[in-house]
C-alpha cells in the first residue's frame, strides 16, 4: 500500500512542476515510511495540495522542511494537507515558498508548544485551524494601515 501511495505521489510531483522526482521520492518516502498511515481521503487531499505546491513552483527544500516539521509536531493526514494548502495560498499571495513554509512551521511549533504547556490534546483539524487563524491574523495585522504617530485624532477602526 505504501508503495502505491509513494508511486502515485511521485507521479503527481513528476508531472506537476519543478520539484525533482528524486527529491520528491525522498520527501514522500520519509513521510510514508511507517510514520503515517493515510486514509484514501487524506491521500487524495495531500496529492492535490502537493500538485498545487509544485505547480506554484514551491521549493523541494521548503517541502522537506515542512514535512520534517509536520512529523516532529504530530501533524498527520488532513492536517498536513490543510497546512500545505495554507502554504499554497500564501505563495499565491506573492510570498516565496521558503517564507510561506517558515510562517506555517513557526505557527505550528507555537501551537504545539502552547498545547503541550497546557496539557491539551488538540485534534489534527484543530491544530490546522489554529495555525491558519494565527497566520491570517498576523498577515492581516501586518497589512493594516499604520496610524501616523503625530495624528491629533485617533482613527476609528
Amino acid at each position: 500500500m505504501r508503495y502505491i501511495i509513494l508511486g502515485l505521489l511521485t507521479l503527481v510531483l513528476a508531472l506537476s512542476g519543478p520539484v525533482a522526482v528524486s527529491a520528491a521520492e525522498k520527501i514522500i518516502g520519509d513521510q510514508l515510511s511507517g510514520k503515517v498511515v493515510l486514509t484514501e481521503t487524506e491521500k487524495a487531499a495531500l496529492e492535490a495540495e502537493l500538485a498545487r505546491y509544485c505547480a506554484l513552483g514551491g521549493s523541494s527544500d521548503s517541502l522537506r522542511s515542512l514535512i520534517d516539521c509536520y512529523a516532529a509536531n504530530d501533524c498527520r493526514g488532513e492536517c498536513m494537507a490543510d497546512l500545505l494548502g495554507l502554504v499554497n495560498s500564501r505563495i499565491k499571495d506573492g510570498i516565496s515558498s521558503e517564507k510561506a513554509a517558515g510562517e506555517v512551521m513557526t505557527a505550528l511549533v507555537s501551537v504545539r508548544d502552547y498545547s503541550r504547556s497546557k496539557n491539551l490534546k488538540p485534534s489534527p483539524q484543530e491544530i490546522a485551524r489554529t495555525v491558519r487563524a494565527n497566520i491570517e491574523k498576523s498577515s492581516a495585522s501586518a497589512s493594516a494601515p499604520k496610524e501616523p504617530a503625530s495624528s491629533s485624532s485617533p482613527m476609528v477602526r
